[in-house]
């Protein structure tokens, strides 16, 4: 069946009805209703939507008004055909076809609309009828009477001779005396010429007026004068320097569509020329005028009885009407680039999005939808459920298009604001301990709080914790952390090279997670503080770094208040990339790795604070975190690490938890000349030091010894150890949760004799 023959299977319309043919909306219709105008393309705003990558999102305006049935092109980028020819405004009538790519174009399966208008309901817009002292028409070609008989012979009339003045050549030969009345007869000859051969060709055109005289872009007009062509492709008509699209042509009238003024002209006074082949006109004048667009509605939510601000730019005195959901709205007042209206009674349910149209002439705004409520106005949260860390779009009303003007939480908890507009706020879900239920989600602009919107909390696992990376929002818009479950990480308070720094902290996130990622594919992650004028967080061996410090992330930490502290060197932008590198590298072993965590324990005076976040979560070595017991944390742990990650350390001296790190059985082995030695290190606090023990298992025998002279300083662990009657220094450093390094048969400034290499054993 072709398509025509499927046309004609359509149910009767009761008003002119556009139809979608073809793509995934095929069939879908939108009815015109008087005074309307409906936006056609593929973004979320078009009443018709026409899905494809090469239809504009409000690709065309469709209106009905007293003049009849029009389409307008809405600045599309592949312009707008009806039925098959470009048009920019144009009117339709039953059986149109609009298409969005020329027809010479290689993209296939572009849908089209196909337009249905039954009859008697819309006028059919004629052509513009040319002035009445235009040249009478040819009369219409009619077939020869067929002739049978004889007829009398007719003589043909006779036209009388036109005696043509000559040009007298003897003038060339008379004497000077008599060039006078040779010359004036001459002249007489030349005038007579001139005016036979322009009766006869024409000569350049005349532009006489134009109606209206003002008008504006994409608007039709019909200019009035002489001498024009009747073929309108030889009709080049400039408005300015813009040439506009000729639509209809006569001798004495050219029907156009405005052009738009060329980008950087200042003003709206501009001038008008025809061009034919004969020659330019003179210009006349025309001004522009503004074309009918809102810019913007303020508030963007309101109820009915309401005053709201449109945003428009208008001539001084252009006569504009408001229309909310097709209803007039009662116009309060107009002041310079805007129209105070109030929103008439509607029938739509609180949520719903009414179009507002501006009326200006025979010109109608493209639609800008009003949401009915009370700003600000949660209207739904894209996606509805997720985990923290997500980024998720809060679709309303009524927000403040800073950033910064926004307080948005999920479940009570604040929540990090990335970006926002009045109509939608981006958000990353916070840290929440519940899963699997529906929470409420509220915003708070100003004084007012939303009421709430709801968002589902999920898990990857309900029984076991993974661990993800997230940015959180600060104690200010300046200020971002970057966090996990368990509290920050770090404390961001400068954009760097991104947006902002919410941003900045979102992508360190994201980072983060795709560091984790890798780790959980099998590789091997060594981290490390890359120096520099910013020192940074890099991976061991990569080119790139994951973060750098800045002046003002180091402004915003508050220094150790302790008295030892005071008497430190002032904490530096290193100080601070080490302190990252042990919450990093300390979060990774004992989530990721199941190993015994070591670097805050090295480096802060709060590092005891691991020990009691691991005995919170019943952390056991090679086990992995239960999520129960995540979600059980004591508030006055999840305190405690918030203020360790929070703090820088002192610089100098050794931390008060540094014996910690140390603290427990080492296992490994000894390698020497004599042989390989199976060991197992024993260290203990004792006072304000160390003790300990090592035992080695030779040819099955167990051999333990007292160790002397333990000291851990500096990140740098020595002891002796007298073994086969000969003491041993053992000298060693603890990375990636190894204790490894040197034994020499004397002071460590000997060379050495063997080396070591222990691990720690729960």
């Amino acid at each position: 069946m072709n398509e025509d023959a499927r046309d004609k299977k359509q149910p009767e319309y009761k008003g002119p009805t556009l139809i979608v043919k073809g793509g995934p909306t095929d069939g879908a219709t939108c009815t015109v209703d008087p005074g309307n105008t409906i936006l056609v393309g593929s973004g979320h705003l078009a009443h018709l939507r026409v899905d494809h990558p090469d239809v504009g999102g409000a690709h065309i305006r469709v209106s009905w008004d007293d003049f009849g049935l029009w389409v307008t092109d809405n600045g599309s980028a592949s312009g707008t055909f009806l039925n098959g020819e470009p048009v920019m405004t144009g009117p339709l009538k039953d059986g149109d076809r609009i298409s969005f790519v020329p027809p010479e174009s290689k993209v296939t399966n572009v849908p089209k609309v196909l337009v249905r208008v039954p009859a008697g309901t819309v006028l059919v817009t004629a052509p513009i009828p040319e002035p009445e002292d235009r040249p009478l028409a040819e009369p219409e070609a009619r077939p020869k009477p067929t002739v049978r008989g004889f007829l009398p012979k007719v003589a043909p009339p006779v036209r009388p001779k036109v005696q043509m003045p000559s040009l007298d050549l003897s003038l060339l030969t008379r004497p000077p005396g008599l060039y006078v009345v040779g010359g004036i007869g001459g002249l007489v000859f030349v005038v007579v010429l001139l005016w036979i051969v322009a009766s006869i060709f024409g000569g350049k055109p005349t532009v006489a007026g134009v109606t209206p005289p003002r008008a504006a872009a994409g608007q039709s007009v019909q200019i009035s004068g002489k001498s024009f062509s009747k073929e309108a492709a030889k009709n080049t008509v400039r408005f300015g320097e813009a040439v506009a699209s000729v639509t209809a042509a006569a001798d004495r009238s050219l029907t156009v569509v405005v052009p738009a003024q060329p980008a950087g002209t200042k003003g709206r006074d501009s001038s008008i020329t025809v061009e034919t082949p004969k020659g330019r006109s003179s210009p006349i004048p025309f001004r522009y005028d503004p074309a009918p667009n809102i810019a913007g509605l303020e508030p963007d939510v309101a109820e009915p009885g309401n005053d709201i601000l449109v945003k428009a730019e208008l001539a001084e005195d252009a006569a504009a009407t408001v229309t909310v959901a097709g209803k007039p709205a009662e116009v309060l007042e107009t002041q310079s680039g805007a129209i105070r209206i109030r929103v008439p009674p509607l029938d739509q349910q609180k949520g719903a999005a009414v179009p507002v149209v501006l009326k200006v002439g025979q010109l109608s705004s493209p639609p800008f939808n009003l949401l009915i409520g009370q700003p600000p106005l949660i209207v739904g949260v894209v996606p509805p459920t997720g985990v923290p860390g997500d980024r998720v779009k809060i679709k309303g009303g009524g927000f403040s298009p800073d950033p910064a003007g926004n307080a948005v939480t999920f479940f009570g908890v604040p929540a990090l604001v990335l970006s926002a507009s009045q109509r939608e706020l981006e958000v990353v879900v916070p840290g929440i301990s519940s899963s699997g239920t529906q929470g409420e989600v509220r915003v708070q602009t100003g004084t007012r709080v939303s009421d709430a919107g709801a968002y589902t909390v999920t898990r990857p696992s309900s029984t076991q914790f993974s661990l993800r990376f997230f940015a959180a929002a600060g104690a200010s818009r300046e200020q971002a952390l970057v966090a996990t479950e368990l509290g920050p990480l770090f404390l961001l308070a400068a954009k760097a090279d991104t947006p902002s720094t919410p941003e900045r902290a979102a992508r360190t996130a994201a980072a983060l997670n795709r560091l984790l990622d890798e780790i959980r594919t099998g590789k091997a992650v060594a981290l490390e503080v890359r120096p520099g004028a910013q020192p940074a967080l890099a991976l061991r061996g990569a080119a790139e770094t994951l973060l750098a410090v800045t002046p003002e992330d180091l402004a915003a930490y508050p220094a150790a208040t302790t008295p030892a502290a005071k008497k430190a060197t002032p904490p530096s932008l290193t100080t601070l990339a080490n302190l990252w590198l042990a919450l990093l590298d300390d979060h990774l072993s004992i989530f990721e790795r199941k190993e015994r965590p070591l670097k805050l324990l090295g480096l802060s005076a709060q590092g005891k604070t691991v020990t009691d976040l691991m005995s919170a979560l019943g952390w056991r070595p090679g086990e992995a975190v239960s999520r129960s017991a995540v979600d059980a944390l004591p508030e006055s742990v999840r305190g405690r690490w918030r203020d360790l990650a929070l703090t820088l350390p002192a610089e100098g001296g050794e931390p008060a938890g540094a014996t910690t790190m140390v603290e427990g059985s080492w296992e490994g082995t000894l390698q020497e000349d004599a042989g390989d030695k199976t060991i197992t290190v024993r260290l203990e606090r004792s006072g304000k030091g160390l003790a300990g023990s090592l035992a080695s298992k030779s040819q099955g025998l167990t051999l333990e010894v007292k160790l002397q002279n333990v000291v851990y300083s500096g990140g740098v662990l020595t002891f002796v150890a007298p073994l086969a009657g000969s003491p041993r220094t053992f000298s060693g450093k603890i990375e990636g949760g190894v204790l490894a390094g040197t034994v020499h048969k004397g002071p460590t400034s000997t060379p050495p004799t063997g080396k070591f290499s222990l691990r720690f054993a729960p």
